[in-house]
Parts: structure tokens; C-alpha cells; sequence
């Protein structure tokens, strides 16, 4: 299957594909289990293939869901921002820590990475740190897995954090590579 994340009717699609045909779009199974208006925005799975977590970009939600033969179903969720954050923020990007053990979400206006501990689907508590910049548009791991970049679209800086696995901590290296479209260069 390969597995659509639609923002504007909040659901997930997933279509049937094989190596033959390619995409059958006739037989989508329409996974409608998100709230209205949450917006999904970027999910990654499980290396089994039998988890998936998403990113809902308008209410800044961790979900956590099973899948099976493009069936999901929500398991746990949690909001990424801080309880008593009051700004404007949509989330941005997931990413899985190299064991699987916390997911880490880009948080645009809050301007943070959300590094949330994971275990067996469900969802801890999280912790925020500070992006480097402005408006983190992505993140990912670099190095196995010992540092995490944020790539920060309007302060046009990609900052660089060591990564604790033990605790899903980030440390700012305050090593910033200055670029413009620094999310063109993490992402693709």
C-alpha cells in the first residue's frame, strides 16, 4: 500500500500498489480516524511496518496508530507543544529516532523540536527544546543517529543538536550552517 496523508479531509488514504499495475486508485481505503480540522501533515512508520506515527499540522498532535493492510487505528496521541503554550504553531515533520525509542517534531511558531519517548505505540511525556532559528520546517538524523538537524525556513540556518538517545535530549552545538532553502537540504 502506499499510505496518503490528506490534510484537507483528514484522513489517511491508502492505495493498493504492486510492482504490475502501480497505484489502483479505485480501491483506496479511506482511513477516517482523525478529528476534523487536525490537519495530518507527515507520517513515518515503524521499521515492521506495523506502527506509524503522524504529525497533525493544525492542532499539533503526536499520533500513534496500528496498521495493518492499510487499515490504521488511532492507538495514542499527545498534544507537541508545551501544556500552557498559547502561541500560533503548526507542526511540521516527524522524525523516528534511530531505535525507535522517541519521535522528534518540528514545531513551526512555537519555533521547537518536540522529542517525544515512544514505547510499544504509546506516547510519553514530551520534551521541548528551542530550534536554533525560525520556523523549523524539517528535521532529521545524521550520523547513525548522534545528531539531529533543524532545518529553520525563515532564519534561513540549519542548527545542528547532539542527540542523547538514553533520554531523547537535544543539545544545541551552536554550530549553524547559514543557506537559503535550508529545508531543501534536509528533506530532499
Amino acid at each position: 500500500f502506499l499510505a496518503v496523508v490528506y490534510l484537507g479531509v483528514d484522513e489517511i488514504y491508502s492505495y493498493p500498489l504492486t510492482p504490475e499495475k502501480g497505484i489502483d486508485e479505485v480501491n483506496v481505503i479511506h482511513n477516517k480516524i482523525l478529528f476534523p480540522g487536525c490537519g495530518p501533515r507527515h507520517l513515518v512508520f515503524t521499521e515492521n511496518g506495523n506502527t506509524a506515527y503522524l504529525i497533525t499540522e493544525l492542532s499539533n498532535n503526536i499520533v500513534s496508530l496500528k496498521y495493518c493492510s492499510g487499515h490504521f487505528e488511532q492507538y495514542d496521541q499527545c498534544s507537541s507543544l508545551p501544556e500552557k503554550c498559547d502561541c500560533e504553531s503548526t507542526a511540521a515533520a516527524i522524525r523516528l529516532s534511530p531505535d525507535e525509542k522517541f519521535s522528534l517534531i518540528t514545531n513551526r511558531g512555537h519555533d521547537s523540536i518536540t522529542a517525544c519517548p515512544i514505547n510499544n505505540g504509546r506516547l510519553g511525556e514530551i520534551i521541548n527544546v528551542s530550534c536554533g532559528g525560525e520556523w523549523p520546517r524539517d528535521g532529521n538524523f545524521i550520523a547513525g543517529g548522534k545528531y539531529f538537524l533543524s532545518a529553520n525556513e525563515r532564519s534561513n540556518r540549519i542548527a545542528l543538536f547532539h542527540y542523547a538517545p538514553v533520554d531523547g535530549k537535544l543539545n544545541n552545538l551552536f554550530m549553524d550552517i547559514i543557506l537559503p532553502a535550508p529545508q531543501q537540504i534536509i528533506s530532499g
